[in-house]
């Protein structure tokens, strides 16, 4: 029998990485950003739960994060921003899929290894 899948909650103000069959999860994304990236070769993931305290101004906390990313040349290859629902984003490592929710609404994929793969091929 397989061990289950190990959930780590990433809460806000914190970074978290896992390697193998593990979960980053972040919820209650309101004015929050949560990163995720991920090593394809190593199957190596991480999660950032961003915090802005209070009500965000505008898209300045988005900008200023791909601004700090693309400094350290990390170009985002995928975002769901914005809106006044709240969020959540998981990164399954094992699969390399990043999926999110807005509201009640369903798990949604947003990004998956296999997919960016097959793109940058």
């Amino acid at each position: 029998m397989k061990d289950p899948l190990q959930e780590i909650f990433v809460n806000s103000g914190e970074a978290k990485a896992c390697r193998g069959d593990g979960i980053l999860q972040a919820s209650s994304i309101g004015s929050c950003v949560a990163v995720a990236a991920y090593d394809p070769d190593s199957a190596v993931g991480g999660m950032a739960h961003v915090m802005l305290p209070g009500e965000s101004p505008g898209p300045d906390i988005v900008r200023s994060l791909t601004e700090i990313l693309g400094g350290k040349g990390i170009t985002p290859v995928a975002m769901e921003v914005g809106g006044p629902q709240r969020r959540s984003c998981a990164l399954h490592v094992a699969r390399g899929r990043v999926t999110y929710t807005v509201g009640d609404s369903e798990k949604r994929t947003l990004w998956e290894a296999s997919s960016f793969k097959e793109a940058i091929a």
